[in-house]
C-alpha cells in the first residue's frame, strides 16, 4: 500500500473512493491486526481478481452489506469467503 509522504502513514485505497471493496492487506490495516505487512500495489490487483472470480462463481460479492463485518473478520482470519451450499454440493463438472 501506498504511504502519504506528508504524514508516513498508510494510504488506503478506500481513502480514494467511496467503494466498499477492500484488499486483505486494507481489511488487516484497517482492524489493527498484528501481522499487517504492507504489499505491492500489484498483488492488491490479484487480491481484486479473486474477488472478480468469486462474484462469477457464486453470481455474489464477496463484500455485501448484509454481513459485510462478518466477512471481513473472516478473511482477515485466513478464512475463504464462504460458497453457497448450493455450488458446494453441485455435479456439475462446471
Amino acid at each position: 500500500m501506498y504511504v502519504d509522504k506528508n504524514t508516513n502513514k498508510t494510504c488506503t485505497l478506500s481513502e480514494f473512493g467511496n467503494r466498499r471493496q477492500a484488499s486483505l492487506e486494507e481489511l488487516q490495516y484497517k482492524v489493527g491486526y498484528e501481522g499487517f505487512t504492507p504489499v505491492e500495489p500489484d498483488k492488491i490487483d490479484v487480491w481484486m481478481m479473486g474477488n472478480l472470480l468469486y462474484t462469477i462463481l457464486t453470481d455474489l460479492q464477496v463484500w455485501n452489506k448484509k454481513g459485510y463485518e462478518d466477512q471481513v473478520k473472516r478473511i482477515v482470519a485466513g478464512k475463504r469467503p464462504r460458497i453457497p451450499i448450493h455450488i458446494l454440493q453441485c455435479n456439475d463438472p462446471a
